[in-house]
């Protein structure tokens, strides 16, 4: 009828909000159909102006290299301190999203009742960034530290929770 229905879930990412729905005993057909996009999204930390700009070591360049980017890294972002954040390197928040839209692929799939790590597979395909690829993302600005950041999501090579 026309209707725009927002909801809120409580999931780890946008592919697992699916699932979600078959719990609450939503058929698929009816998510499949009326789905248009699911927004994933978290709050991390923004370093405080008095960071320290550095050479990533081996070991940090291995973890950000799991995000789909093919963007350089040749600098990194740590917390340093100073009276202006009260010594903890950080100041103020920013968000990392990942926005899940529906494709006729996606409809299939979950008609075929398929799990979180098969959507987000196709979701990602079609170009979705996820947030763990936003969370590099924004430690590649220089916004965030990569500890903040690893901590706020997951790498997506990670089986995510069924």
């Amino acid at each position: 009828t026309g209707h725009v229905l927002f909801s809120t879930q409580h999931t780890n990412d946008a592919a697992t909000t699916i699932p979600r729905f078959g719990e609450l005993k939503v058929e698929p057909f009816m998510v499949s159909t009326c789905m248009i996009c699911i927004c994933a999204q978290r709050l991390l930390r923004r370093l405080c102006a008095c960071k320290i700009v550095d050479t990533p070591k081996p070991e940090e360049l291995a973890l950000m290299s799991r995000a789909r980017d093919e963007a350089p890294i040749d600098k990194i972002a740590r917390p340093a301190g100073c009276p202006r954040c009260g010594g903890s390197g950080y100041k103020g928040r920013t968000g990392v999203h990942e926005l899940l839209k529906n494709t006729d692929e996606l409809r299939t799939l979950i008609n075929k009742h398929a799990n979180a790590n098969e959507l987000k597979e196709a979701a990602r395909s079609n170009g979705m960034r996820t947030l763990f690829e936003d969370c590099m993302e924004k430690v590649k600005q220089g916004l965030t530290s990569l500890p903040e950041a690893v901590a706020t999501a997951q790498p997506d090579d990670r089986p995510a929770p069924e």
